[in-house]
């Protein structure tokens, strides 16, 4: 089986995490801190090694008999490191039975401070220690855990609510505040649960110890203590989420053995991603045979991915390019948009829920991404949710994914402690303690699935909250969610600011396609794509093809918009598809339309299914008014 195993290159890694729909948790090792080129880092395992021979070296002056029995030591310290199977390992036992654990902590302390910037005159005291963790200059960060940190504190949701890590060094921790984040670290070298530890931004679970202040694990006998509580703990963290494993070796610890009993569980739904430095898959199986025999039940099950050559100082730092890239085309995709954004923040300064109703792909969530990017008033919690990926779509199954979101395990407790099923108020009592929130739903028509126990006195309660300035609600559906929710007296949402999500600013769309693919190219491609954002961001990628093949890029643009405009006909009323079929025919005056397609054309208007021009209705694009035609 070991022989069939199918390796995927780096590139297929960067795709597969900027397209992760599950929560990503990375565990890492120490490779990730180590030098690089002309940056220092913490010593790898040789540089260990050499020093812990370092202890069992004579030294200039050195009494006869102290000086013989440590050139003994050191002999049969190399003695041993031949052929050893293990030689980290080796090394530490035979450091800890004639030194002491104490001393290889202390060793520990000093070669992480490799790292330093400076050398530490004050001492080694923890409290001396302690400062310089919160002090980003005072290190050097290698290119992986500077990436690492960026990650985490620029993508926080999708990348940063907890590390695992083997590393005893606080680099991590640095990383992540370097970028303007916030982390704070869980020692664990006996037995104890995640769910214990409090502290602001990111979890970083150090489960071999930790560079002072306490103990460091390094012999079999420490490393595979049995430690319940945390492979329990582990197991829920490991739940739906992407482990994505790099820069680690697989040591035999609590972290690989709980993954092993994840991934054998057929009910869990847990996928990993398993990263090696090395190239050649024949290598991988020799060296690697071990790590690839406990990922086999989610290798049979499809939910393990092998990537070879994965170097990680180079593929994270690319990682993060790739993703800040996206977050700028986010923020263009919001261009044409302003007025829509003003209304959005009016709404909210006036107490009011907001609802961004429009066709898919009209730009709906990127304007829900937009907000989110922004900040929240002082004291305020802002989450966001996909209603069509909760797995409950229930009032307890919200407020269960909007106190995961916001990583308030405390307030939890409330759901968990109750001896009954949790009912629709205690969905509220919870979402209550979690104080002023902004809270964003995408697709929030969703939560109107048939059986979702969603009941009018739950909304009136959001009512409440809302008018006394304690919640601010921003969903986005295809249709107003008063609608949606049949037999709801739902005045919370009658009363919502209905915000109808269609066409960019022409204006702005001429400028934006203008500046990306010069005068004459851009006014084909708003002739072509009118100011539908879906077709805006296509043709806006066609720099060389619009120009030098305008006709062959037209119809492949054609062919690609197809399904989506299918979909809008599909969903339009008798009406409408009347007044679009009128439209496609010729331009409709406006002044000319009888009493009952006024408000039609409107509403059309509103979704930027139509648009005016020249004192006409005619349809937003020259693909849009083919396809009706094609129709007949």
């Amino acid at each position: 089986m070991l022989e069939a195993l199918d390796f995927v290159d780096p590139g297929v890694l960067i795709d597969r995490l900027l397209h992760a729909e599950q929560e990503v948790l990375f565990l890492v090792g120490a490779p990730m801190c180590t030098p690089v080129g002309e940056t220092p880092g913490v010593p790898g395992v040789p540089g260990v090694i050499q020093r812990i021979r370092a202890e069992f070296l004579p030294v200039d002056g050195e009494a006869a008999p102290r000086a013989e029995r440590k050139a003994t030591a050191l002999a049969s310290l190399d003695e041993a490191l031949v052929g050893a199977d293990n030689p980290y390992q080796t090394a530490f036992r035979f450091l800890i039975a004639r030194r002491g654990l104490q001393s290889a902590n202390r060793l520990i302390t000093r070669a992480v401070l490799d790292a330093g910037r400076t050398p530490v005159d004050e001492g080694l005291s923890d409290p001396v220690l302690d400062t310089l963790e919160y002090d980003p200059t005072a290190w050097h960060l290698p290119p992986a855990v500077r990436a690492l940190g960026a990650l985490v504190a620029r993508y926080r949701q999708r990348f940063g609510r907890a590390v695992l890590t083997t590393n005893f060094d606080p680099l991590i921790e640095v990383a992540i505040r370097a970028a303007g984040g916030n982390a704070h670290s869980a020692v664990l070298v006996a037995d104890g649960s995640l769910e214990s530890t409090r502290g602001e931004g990111t979890l970083v679970v150090h489960a071999h110890g930790y560079w002072h202040g306490a103990d460091t694990l390094h012999t079999p006998a420490a490393l595979e203590q049995e430690r319940l509580a945390l492979r329990r703990s582990l197991a829920r963290l490991y739940e739906r989420r992407l482990l994505v494993v790099m820069a680690y070796g697989g040591w035999d610890d609590v972290f690989t053995r709980t993954l092993a009993e994840v991934v054998g569980d057929q009910g869990a739904f847990t996928e990993v991603v398993w990263c090696f430095f090395e190239d050649d898959p024949a290598d991988i199986v020799e060296r690697c045979g071990h790590i690839l025999e406990q990922l086999r039940p989610a290798l049979m099950r499809q939910r393990a991915t092998l990537v070879r050559g994965v170097d990680c100082h180079a593929v994270l730092p690319a990682l993060v390019e790739a993703l800040d890239r996206e977050l700028a085309h986010a923020e263009e995709e919001v261009v044409g948009r302003e007025a829509v954004c003003k209304a959005l923040l009016d709404a909210l300064d006036a107490h009011r829920p907001v609802q961004l109703v429009g066709e898919p792909q009209m730009g709906k969530s990127a304007v829900l991404q937009w907000l989110g990017r922004r900040t929240v008033p002082e004291g305020w919690l802002a989450v966001t949710l996909d209603a069509s990926r909760l797995a409950r779509r229930t009032p307890v199954g919200l407020a269960w994914a909007t106190i995961e979101a916001a990583e308030r395990a405390d307030v939890g407790e409330l759901l968990r402690d109750r001896a009954a099923v949790p009912d629709v108020e205690d969905a509220l009592r919870a979402l209550e303690a979690l104080g002023p929130l902004r809270l964003m739903i995408d697709d929030a028509d969703a939560l109107a699935d048939e059986g979702h126990g969603f009941t009018s006195g739950f909304f009136a309660r959001l009512a409440e909250w809302s008018a006394e300035g304690r919640l601010q609600w921003i969903s986005t559906s295809r249709r107003p969610l008063g609608g949606c929710f049949a037999g709801l007296d739902l005045p919370f949402f009658a009363e919502a600011h209905i915000l109808c999500i269609g066409g960019l600013d022409r204006g702005a769309t001429r400028r934006m396609l203008q500046e990306h693919l010069g005068r004459e190219a851009g006014r084909h491609a708003l002739r072509l794509g009118g100011t539908l954002p879906a077709a805006v961001r296509w043709l806006a990628r066609q720099r060389g093809p619009l120009t030098s093949d305008p006709g062959g890029t037209a119809q492949r643009f054609r062919s690609w918009i197809r399904p989506l405009l299918r979909r809008w006909w599909q969903q339009m009323d008798d009406a409408e598809r009347s007044l679009i079929r009128d439209a496609a025919r010729g331009a409709l005056p406006v002044d000319r339309l009888n009493p009952d397609d006024g408000p039609v054309a409107a509403r059309l208007a509103a979704r930027g299914l139509l648009v005016e021009l020249d004192g006409g209705w005619t349809l937003n694009g020259q693909a849009w008014r083919d396809f009706v035609r094609s129709l007949g």
